[in-house]
């Protein structure tokens, strides 16, 4: 019986499992450890080629929540 771990990011985007980052709460985690757990999401879901670098990109910054999102954005933009 196969738990989908050894799926491609392909064939788990055609699956049913859900893909998504559970959303950054600072007052729960800190975010180093919020980032090690995104890390291990993405190995444990075949994300962790450069190939897949889009793939991680968007679910990161879909997933991550609106606060963290507009933080990251303002800090990262030209």
């Amino acid at each position: 019986m196969s738990h989908g771990y050894d799926k491609s990011g392909d064939e788990l985007r055609d699956s049913k499992m859900p893909l998504r980052i559970k959303e950054f709460d600072p007052a729960k985690e800190d975010w180093r450890d919020y980032i090690e757990q995104v890390g291990q999401y993405f190995i444990a879901h075949g994300l962790d080629t450069e190939a897949k670098e889009p793939t991680r990109r968007a679910l990161f910054l879909s997933g991550v929540g609106s606060s963290t999102y507009v933080t990251l954005k303002s800090l990262l933009a030209p």
